[in-house]
């Protein structure tokens, strides 16, 4: 009875062993006891070889996804291009860097002559456009080329100007104080005119022909009195247009504003003296005859029809006088008709 339970008992343990953290499992242990080691050597090269076969495959994974075969992760993309073409990368990077931007500066290189060379011929087409122009004013305008012939296009503008001043003194002007265009006196059609006339005639010169922008008219508007008159550009030689040419008396006049300061061409080209203007102050009548106030003065009219002198007069006797030749005058004209 004893044998018996001490041998189910041997049993009983053996079995829990294999089970339950006995002896392990002959398969996996490779014992040599009885037939199980062979069995288990069997099993030991199937397990080598599946381990094998595992690592072999991790290592084909590696090479497609680009990792390396101990599972260091994925080489950057363009390092591993770079390797597997020179096995340098970096040398192959900065190359190709170089090369790239050499191109680069061959282009900007190429631009900047084709814009010099685009630049040279604009300006170029331009110099030729205004020696055109400049040629085409010369044959519409002969007072004007008359008036340029010694004026150098090159010169500084402030010479020129003075020097265009001067031409215009011997210009031949006669003055009607009526406006006749610029055109027309610088075609030599009509070489008369005003005040405006000659300032419209200069500043058309300066900007059209010498390309000097900064000059302009200069205008006053409003009656006023200039007294003890004065010599102005005339070939009639007028001093003045009241009292038998003892003053001026204006409605309107006109200068050049320019870098040589304001040119009075009418009174000679000097500067336009705007502290002897007295305006108007105000308008009567007496015997009929028209008067306006500038300050002190009386000025009358007189004489509109003759000449420029007579045509008005501080003295209302002289005024009178003058009324009487100029109704004889218009009876002429009417005669005539």
């Amino acid at each position: 009875m004893t044998d018996f339970l001490c041998c189910s008992r041997r049993r009983k343990k053996n079995r829990e062993g294999a089970n339950f953290g006995g002896d392990p499992n002959p398969l996996l242990t490779g014992n040599t006891q009885g037939g199980r080691g062979i069995l288990s050597s069997n099993n030991r090269n199937l397990l080598s070889s599946t381990s094998l076969y595992s690592q072999t495959q991790q290592q084909r994974h590696a090479e497609v996804v680009g990792a390396d075969f101990n599972g260091s992760g994925v080489e950057d993309t363009q390092l591993a291009a770079a390797k597997s073409n020179t096995g340098k990368p970096q040398e192959k990077i900065e190359q190709q860097t170089q090369t790239t931007q050499q191109k680069d500066k061959g282009k900007a290189r190429q631009q900047e002559g084709s814009q010099g060379s685009s630049n040279d011929l604009g300006e170029s087409a331009q110099r030729q456009s205004d020696e055109q122009n400049r040629k085409k004013f010369l044959e519409d305008y002969p007072l004007a080329a008359k008036m340029l012939k010694n004026i150098d296009i090159g010169e500084n503008e402030k010479k020129n100007l003075e020097t265009l001043k001067k031409e215009f003194m011997n210009s031949g002007f006669v003055y009607t104080m009526n406006a006749t265009h610029e055109d027309r006196f610088l075609n030599n059609t009509k070489k008369e005119g005003d005040c405006s006339t000659l300032a419209r005639a200069y500043v058309k010169i300066a900007k059209e022909y010498l390309g000097i922008d900064n000059v302009k008219i200069g205008c006053k508007s409003g009656d006023f009195f200039v007294p003890n008159g004065g010599k102005v550009l005339d070939m009639n030689n007028t001093t003045g247009n009241v009292d038998n040419g003892k003053h001026w008396v204006f409605t309107k006049h006109y200068w050049v504003e320019s870098p040589i300061g304001n040119i009075d061409l009418l009174f000679l080209g000097q500067e336009a003296n705007k502290s002897q203007w007295i305006d108007k102050t105000g308008k009567d009548k007496e015997h009929e005859i028209d008067y306006d106030i500038f300050g002190d003065y009386r000025v009358y009219e007189a004489n509109v029809m003759g000449k420029i002198a007579e045509r008005y007069a501080t003295d209302l006797n002289e005024a009178k006088k003058g009324k009487k030749a100029e109704a004889a005058a218009m009876m002429a004209v009417l005669k005539q008709k």
